[in-house]
């Protein structure tokens, strides 16, 4: 395998340099051999990962026991497929009806329109706030872009009905949110181990416990018992603290000198 990667613009550049670059701007997580798979991925479908076409997610994967990438294609990359179709038609602005409790839009419609026959004909899908809002650990982005986020689902929903051969099994980042926001992240599992070492649990045995908390249930409910244990800790060594400040220094002199003449206590 060389050890020089040639980019579009024919400029080459040090693998190992292109690794960590990709790294840095696209997939933290990835490794060398995903790396070479992406690339090829890309190859094959004519997508740019650099771009945002497609986003590169890690998910846990409860049969591996480990995280495993998928790739999932954006919206930039959902509209690129159907163009190079050569029948595209464009599509309409999203229109919103409803609200939820909190403000946010209810259901969210688009429709996009394929060329048949001459003929420019419409597709139609919605997409629903409760079905695609993944909750508030994950949703910053749905909070701060309500309309957007919700509009880009109903909109590949759409692309999917107009163009199933292309775009079947095909799935948007956003619309995939809400089943990343069950599973526990290797953050989160580090920083459940970084609270248990606070509640005094030897290290190994955080890193060995963690392992076993896969779902973001299990994940609140160990937070929960831990930061329990935690206050529990420090209430202990507060009252230990006060208990040294009651007792009068004087007093303490004293009772040292009793000791040391063999006048102390029986």
């Amino acid at each position: 395998m060389t050890d020089l990667v040639t980019t579009s613009g024919s400029m080459e550049v040090g693998a190992a340099e292109w690794n960590a670059l990709v790294r840095e701007q696209i997939a933290p997580k990835i490794t060398d051999a995903e790396l070479l798979y992406l690339a090829e991925w890309c190859r094959a479908t004519g997508l740019n990962a650099v771009i945002h076409q497609v986003h590169v997610v890690h998910r846990y994967n409860n049969r591996d026991k480990k995280d495993v990438m998928s790739l999932q294609v954006g919206v930039d990359g959902f509209r690129a497929v159907a163009d190079r179709t050569g029948v595209y038609a464009g599509s309409d602005d999203a229109v919103f009806e409803g609200a939820t409790s909190d403000g946010y839009p209810e259901i969210a419609r688009v429709t996009v329109y394929k060329l048949l026959g001459g003929t420019r004909v419409a597709f139609t899908a919605s997409a629903r706030w409760a079905e695609f809002y993944p909750g508030d650990r994950m949703g910053t982005m749905w909070r701060k872009m309500p309309h957007v986020m919700l509009a880009k689902c109903a909109e590949c929903a759409a692309l999917r009905k107009g163009f199933p051969q292309q775009l079947a099994q095909v799935y948007e980042h956003a619309e995939m949110q809400q089943a990343d926001a069950e599973q526990v992240t290797e953050d989160d599992r580090e920083a459940l181990i970084a609270l248990a070492i606070q509640a005094g649990i030897v290290e190994a045995a955080a890193r060995a416990a963690s392992k076993k908390v896969r779902t973001v249930d299990q994940y609140e409910r160990s937070v929960k018992k831990l930061q329990t244990q935690i206050d529990e800790r420090n209430s202990l060594v507060e009252d230990a603290a006060r208990a040294t400040e009651i007792i009068d220094a004087d007093e303490l002199e004293a009772h040292a000198a009793e000791m040391e003449a063999g006048n102390g206590p029986e």
